[in-house]
């Protein structure tokens, strides 16, 4: 079974995996940037310092310049990876994702979509566990804050208490899930092997 995704020519498909070493620095370079998007004058830094905020900016107008984003990640601890938290952390940026008004902040991404897939071993898709899930319930607000209000979500759940033939079911049921959701985007075509 496969599934592909057929770009436009005007798409451009960008994998970001936040295990790129950098991400691990997202706090450091993070601390040069004061509340309102300034950062301590550029020539006091260090070429390190200086290195980290040029790649900062570069993922900034990365996350900007796409129109789709497709997050993949475990529940830990209730909620999202900490590296997953810090990537939210550093694109939550005045004047790129949001800005603020004198009725609040507005999100400065609208039009765009997103889609999460979260895995977990338990299900908090639905109560009892519902009020503790705090990963989908986090990314999808701050999505939101930034303007995003497509965002859809396909819980992969109850997975640590499977046999592995139902774990390879439920991927199965997912894989078709994600299927249907690739069909609703322009130009996709979706084999059915």
């Amino acid at each position: 079974m496969t599934l592909n995704y057929t770009a436009q020519s005007y798409d451009e498909i960008n994998h970001f995996f936040l295990v790129d070493p950098f991400c691990i620095n997202f706090r450091v370079a993070g601390h040069m940037i004061e509340a309102g998007g300034n950062i301590d004058p550029f020539d006091q830094l260090t070429d390190g310092e200086k290195s980290k905020v040029a790649r900062h900016e570069a993922i900034i107008d990365q996350f900007v310049a796409a129109d789709k984003y497709v997050y993949v990640s475990p529940m830990w601890n209730f909620s999202i990876p900490p590296v997953l938290k810090a990537y939210t952390d550093a694109t939550s940026i005045p004047g790129k994702t949001f800005k603020y008004t004198k009725n609040g902040p507005v999100g400065l991404l609208s039009g765009k979509k997103a889609l999460h897939i979260q895995a977990s071993g338990s299900v908090y898709s639905e109560d009892p566990l519902a009020p503790i899930e705090m990963g989908y319930s986090y990314l999808s607000k701050i999505l939101h804050f930034y303007g995003i209000q497509s965002v859809e979500t396909i819980f992969v759940e109850g997975t640590a208490s499977l046999a592995s033939c139902q774990t390879f079911l439920i991927v199965h049921c997912i894989f078709n899930e994600v299927r249907s959701i690739v069909k609703t985007l322009p130009g996709a075509v979706v084999d059915n092997d």
